[in-house]
């Protein structure tokens, strides 16, 4: 595994670290192993579907933008789609993002795919209750009384 230059975190600011590691182990290591491969958005696919349905809007958003995200996820760490993305990695390719003030090709999807997990009305926007009731989904409940 890669580690993440060390002078890369005095750069950034400590909340953007963060949200990027909460992102991480929140909405992507499903499986609770510190790493993330393909398996991980195989079952949040599975979970989406069990919880919205399998004709939901965000289920077959998951199911198109899930996959595309894991290749260029790995692509853009220079990982093979059998490999693992550690925390550290993850850290470096978005601090990349922002130092080359660029998009990267998978952000626009897991943007629409985030968005459409919060929207859990479907009204194309997110509000409190629309949260509350996806949190089940994607947040540890312990973590979400705190």
């Amino acid at each position: 595994m890669a580690s993440i230059d060390e002078d890369i975190y005095s750069k950034l600011d400590p909340f953007l670290i963060r949200k990027w590691t909460h992102a991480f182990y929140v909405f992507f290591d499903l499986n609770r192993s510190g790493a993330l491969d393909w398996q991980d958005f195989e079952d949040l696919i599975e979970v989406i579907g069990e919880a919205r349905g399998n004709r939901s809007d965000i289920f077959l958003t998951a199911k198109l933008c899930l996959p595309d995200i894991w290749h260029k996820l790995c692509e853009a760490n220079g990982k093979s789609t059998d490999d693992q993305l550690a925390v550290s990695e993850w850290h470096s390719m978005w601090a990349k993002a922002l130092e080359e003030n660029s998009e990267l090709g998978w952000q626009k999807c897991y943007l629409d795919y985030i968005f459409k997990l919060l929207d859990a009305s479907g009204r194309n926007l997110i509000i409190f209750r629309d949260f509350i009731s996806c949190s089940p989904l994607i947040f540890d409940v312990e973590v979400c009384t705190l």
